[in-house]
């Protein structure tokens, strides 16, 4: 009968003697499957991880992206609202820094022929950042001549990615637009009082 405890230890009764028996297996246990079994197993969950980590990433990417774009989407139907030159600073002193996570956003109207405002946006470029500093300056050309603006964002910390430089550029563009209706629209107020 096959033992009850211990299979490799068994008492057997021949001519009269008790004789135990113990069955060994000589050889070492070879643990060489185990391991590769291991090290598979460990490559695959780190195969793993990369890849919801990378996952993670983009998600979080592809967020902020979405949140730039509904952010400017808002800002867009805030600067269409606004009439005047009054009302589109007052858009982005108000709206522009909480759409863009930062800390303050403000529309200041510069002489053109100031050279120290020329010297604000390096190269003639309407958007420039000072990742240094935090900030960006977005050269806003009015509706005339004689009429210029710059739009000032600083933040308390601030990544300038190919996404938010591209985000500056269309805020640039739809201050531009806007303030260029509203210096119309100012000049033709003053004409008509």
């Amino acid at each position: 009968p096959a033992p009850t405890d211990d299979p490799a230890v068994r008492q057997i009764e021949v001519g009269g003697r008790t004789w135990q028996l113990e069955v060994s297996d000589g050889r070492s246990v070879d643990h060489d499957l185990s391991l590769f079994l291991l090290g598979v197993t460990l490559v695959l969950s780190g195969a793993l991880l990369i890849l919801v980590l990378r996952g993670a990433a983009h998600d979080r990417s592809m967020n902020r992206v979405v949140g730039l774009v509904s952010s400017t989407a808002d800002l867009g139907h805030q600067l269409a609202r606004a009439a005047t030159v009054q009302e589109v600073a007052g858009v982005i002193a108000q709206d522009v820094a909480p759409a863009l996570r930062a800390s303050t956003a403000r529309l200041t109207m510069i002489d053109p022929s100031n050279d120290a405002a020329a010297d604000e946006t390096p190269g003639g470029d309407p958007v420039a950042t000072f990742p240094a500093e935090r900030r960006a300056a977005l050269r806003i050309a009015g509706g005339d001549d004689s009429t210029e603006a710059l739009v000032e964002i600083e933040w308390a910390a601030v990544r300038f990615d190919d996404t938010m430089v591209a985000t500056l550029q269309t805020l640039a563009e739809l201050c531009e637009q806007t303030l260029q209706r509203a210096v119309v629209t100012d000049l033709v107020a003053v004409r008509s009082d």
